[in-house]
């Protein structure tokens, strides 16, 4: 079995800082799209520094 790309606690933790930011900035009250682009951004931004890290 493979293992995930990121530790599943490091998963938890990621989220629980994601949403934390979404509710200082209030991208939870506004409309989906809103949300998943700044969803997608937030993933961009962590992968781009998680293979920083790894390189």
């Amino acid at each position: 079995m493979q293992s995930p790309i990121w530790p599943e606690q490091q998963y938890w933790d990621n989220l629980a800082l994601w949403t934390s930011d979404m509710q200082d900035s209030g991208t939870l009250s506004s409309s989906p799209f809103n949300f998943l682009s700044w969803l997608t951004e937030k993933l961009d931004t962590t992968y781009k520094a998680e293979a920083a890290v790894d390189n």
